[in-house]
């Protein structure tokens, strides 16, 4: 009964029946680093066992505040080549073998409505940023659509009555569909091939509906949007829901669980076929995360919410529920400044190899 159990649980993971081969993991800092940091310290960096990085472009080299194009893409000014031909360069620059799948990072917060005329213009931007990853050698794409915006560009429910009064969701709903159509023709124009990692995907729609209205709930129009992308990519387009949700799993079921939420989202799509054909699971992970109003302490994992054999454990597990990437978010550990943990550090570096002794508990047998 329990090899029967461990059949199907196999089969519920993955295709590859709970392999990390060929599986990356990808590192997102909350202070994330641009093109010339990488450039001049990536020989640092490949000391700590990631396999790709979320890289920012900023305006100008050294601007003063920081000009981060990521964060002002999904804007009504267009970019020029001489805001980010100097990312290009330092990518083309360096030449790391330990850095295979790096990301252009892109946040979709946006200040102006779906109808407007001047929406073109940010996926001319998104272009841009497509642009920088291909030349400069990246896989693709780091697409943050959470709402930090005031207008919550991705819920119809709480957007301004005037605009509600002049369409209605189900015009909502097709006006997102069209603008991912525009979003991905102008990307592939630069990038034909290239992956783009959301960290909420498609998923994010169905599960926030949960039992009511779609156009009541929360981020209803993120899916249609996801559903315009994959109806006119090209055929090696990859959309990777990287669930978000996933940010405190520590047990394999819980990431079962994960998988089947993101391929439960596909007939619920306007286009199942389209979707099927460019949708791809991912996981996120928080190790830093505070438990309740214990802070995270960097130099004691033994008393963080992940503890080292713990984040070896979840990282294991969502490599394997994974199609290809699991990556991670951290905003207090330092990584690049040799004060991260050697015990977190070991983690990255053992989590390919299976999980901790003792499994999810991370305790010894």
């Amino acid at each position: 009964m329990k090899r029967l159990f461990a059949v199907l649980l196999c089969l519920s993971v993955t295709p590859a029946c709970a392999t990390t081969n060929g599986k990356k993991l990808v590192l997102y800092e909350c202070n994330c680093r641009d093109t010339a940091f990488y450039r001049q310290h990536v020989k640092e960096m490949e000391k700590i066992p990631f396999d790709g990085l979320v890289i920012s472009v900023m305006k100008l080299k050294d601007p003063d505040p920081p000009d981060m194009l990521g964060w002002n893409t999904f804007i009504r000014e267009r970019f020029q080549p001489k805001d980010y031909q100097h990312a290009i360069d330092d990518l083309k620059a360096v030449k790391s073998k330990h850095f295979t799948d790096n990301f252009i990072q892109i946040v979709a917060q946006m200040g102006m409505d779906w109808f407007d005329t001047d929406w073109p213009n940010m996926a001319y931007n998104a272009a841009c940023m497509a642009k920088v990853a291909k030349e400069g050698g990246c896989k693709g794409l780091m697409l943050d659509a959470e709402q930090y915006d005031a207008l919550h560009m991705w819920t119809y429910a709480t957007l301004p009555p005037r605009l509600k009064t002049a369409h209605t969701f189900a015009e909502y709903q097709q006006k997102a569909r069209e603008r991912g159509q525009e979003f991905i023709q102008a990307v592939n124009k630069e990038y034909p091939d290239l992956t783009i990692l959301m960290l909420f995907g498609p998923s994010l729609t169905h599960m926030a509906q949960g039992d009511g209205k779609l156009e009541d709930s929360a981020y209803s129009l993120l899916a249609a949007f996801c559903d315009g992308i994959c109806e006119a990519a090209t055929p090696k387009t990859t959309l990777v829901d990287g669930y978000e949700f996933s940010y405190s799993f520590k047990t394999r079921e819980e990431f079962v669980k994960g998988r089947k939420d993101i391929m439960d989202s596909i007939p619920k799509s306007l286009n199942p076929d389209a979707l099927k054909a460019h949708l791809r699971v991912g996981f996120g992970n928080m190790p830093d995360q505070s438990i309740g109003a214990q802070e995270f302490i960097p130099d004691y994992p033994s008393k963080n919410f992940y503890t080292a054999e713990q984040l070896r454990t979840s990282l294991n597990y969502a490599l394997e529920a994974a199609d290809r990437y699991a990556w991670m978010y951290t905003t207090r550990i330092g990584w690049w400044d040799g004060t991260a943990a050697k015990e977190y550090v070991k983690a990255l570096a053992l989590a390919k190899k299976g999980p901790a002794p003792g499994g999810s508990s991370g305790a010894s047998p």
